[in-house]
């Protein structure tokens, strides 16, 4: 799967390798604690824009303007599909980022992002709504030109972002991805056991021509005293037809 013409797991190791820099110089969070997952939006707009081109390869750079768009806490209509989006206020319909990119006028793709800090059950819960809402979003058309323009564009993925420092879920969560495993991933992460989990991996596992990974963030290099890792978790997949 490509992403703004560049492969998708390459965007996400970029915004990952950003988010790491970012917090060697300063860690938002009180000791070890884990940072609010708007720091992972925070640097996977920076990487997006930094890395914005013209799919069309007949268009010459020197003649076409790259168009980059970021759109945070964004509002949905009211659903397409009839799933449950976690409640009926706009709050709940709201996505944590809405990209778009092209060049000159012609947008070529959108990108919609929910990112979470995933450890409890409460939050699995909350990634599988994300995805749902991910899913299907609808843009406000309302005094807005350029929702008709948006909800027409063929390249439309989504992508969910996890942050966890827990190693059981991390692992789960890449044996989902990991080609190289031929056996099926467990049902939960281990020590786990609320049915959140497995529903959350059913929902992972039937994300169809999703592309996903961890990547893993060395807490050693930044607390002198503290050991693990932080892990940036990530899934790529494109928006099914219901949305568009």
């Amino acid at each position: 799967m490509e992403v703004m013409g560049q492969p998708a797991d390459e965007l996400a190791k970029a915004a990952a390798q950003q988010l790491w820099e970012d917090l060697s110089w300063y860690w938002p969070a009180f000791g070890g604690n884990g940072i609010g997952e708007s720091n992972a939006v925070a640097a996977l707009i920076r990487v997006l824009q930094k890395r914005s081109i013209c799919e069309d390869i007949d268009r010459h750079p020197e003649n076409s303007r790259f168009s980059f768009q970021a759109y945070t806490e964004v509002p949905s209509t009211p659903l397409l599909c009839g799933k449950d989006q976690g409640g009926p206020t706009a709050t709940h319909r709201r996505l944590d980022l809405v990209v778009t990119w092209g060049c000159n006028e012609n947008l070529e793709g959108m990108l919609l992002v929910e990112a979470k800090r995933l450890h409890d059950t409460s939050t699995a819960d909350s990634l599988i709504r994300d995805i749902h809402r991910i899913n299907e979003f609808s843009f406000i058309e309302e005094n807005n030109h350029g929702a008709g323009v948006f909800e027409k564009l063929d390249r439309n993925y989504g992508l969910v972002v996890a942050l966890t420092c827990d190693d059981a879920v991390a692992s789960w969560w890449g044996h989902h991805f990991d080609l190289d495993k031929k056996d099926s991933p467990a049902r939960i992460p281990d020590g786990k056991r609320a049915a959140s989990w497995a529903r959350l991996g059913d929902a992972l596992s039937n994300l169809e021509g999703s592309i996903g990974g961890v990547e893993e963030f060395d807490l050693s290099e930044i607390f002198n005293k503290c050991t693990g890792y932080e892990y940036f978790l990530y899934a790529f997949f494109p928006r099914p037809l219901c949305a568009q």
